[in-house]
Parts: C-alpha cells; sequence; structure tokens
C-alpha cells in the first residue's frame, strides 16, 4: 500500500520529502523523465513544506475529485510537523509510458519511501495520481 494514498494512510501522515538529493544519474533536461522528476521533487517539498494549497494543485484532476482541498492543508501541516527536513536520498523513474508514470524514491528514514508511485501527465504537466 502506497503511505500517499489519499494523503498517507499511515496515521493519516503524509510522508513525502524536499527537493534535496536525488538519484544517481539526472534526467537529460528538457526530457519528460526530468519534468516528471521536477513535479515528484516539487509536491513532495510541498506537502513537507506544509505548503497543501500548492500540493492540492500539484494533484491530478482525479485525485483532486477524490480529496478536497481542506483535507490537503491538514495533512501538509501534519507532514510538515512530523517529517521536516525530510529529503529524498534516490529517486528513479520505473516506467515511462506517454502521459503515466510510476517512480520510486526514498529516504533517509525507510517509512517514507514510496515504491512505484502513480503520476499522470495532464495538459503537459506531471501530477501525484495516487489517490
Amino acid at each position: 500500500m502506497s503511505i500517499m494514498r489519499c494523503y498517507g494512510v499511515l496515521a493519516g501522515v503524509i510522508v513525502l520529502a524536499t527537493a534535496c538529493g536525488g538519484g544517481s544519474s539526472a534526467p537529460k533536461a528538457g526530457s519528460p523523465e526530468a519534468a516528471l522528476e521536477s513535479a515528484v521533487r516539487a509536491y513532495s517539498a510541498a506537502v513537507v513544506g506544509g505548503d497543501g494549497a500548492s500540493a492540492f494543485q500539484l494533484e491530478s484532476e482525479r485525485c483532486q475529485q477524490v480529496l478536497d482541498a481542506g483535507a490537503a492543508n491538514a495533512q501538509a501541516a501534519q507532514a510538515k510537523a512530523n517529517y521536516a527536513g525530510a529529503t529524498i536520498t534516490k529517486l528513479a523513474v520505473d516506467d515511462l509510458s506517454g502521459s503515466k508514470a510510476h517512480v520510486t524514491y526514498s529516504y533517509a528514514n525507510p517509512i517514507l519511501d514510496q515504491t512505484k508511485q502513480g503520476w499522470l501527465d495532464e495538459s503537459g504537466a506531471w501530477h501525484w495520481d495516487a489517490c
């Protein structure tokens, strides 16, 4: 089960991290992989930074219908309280086909690790789609 599902099923806590750190090889600038990695890091930074409004905007349209902005704000505040300063130590795009992708990333604290988390390209921008 993905910890990110519905803003952190595990104890109701979001467990993503900031835009620091990264995998062993960087994707080519301007590539779909680079754009995806940037979106993952931006979403993570918003969540752990307590910025629920920005996190909500980085969700897919489908997830925005499943979750509401108020829940995003509350969960981001809780994530910031519990995991502020967490950083991604490794990030890999598992697969990317058209507008769908899965990303695996890890942190110093393994409870935060994400495996094959779903992402969706909507109108040229990647959005978290693991709700």
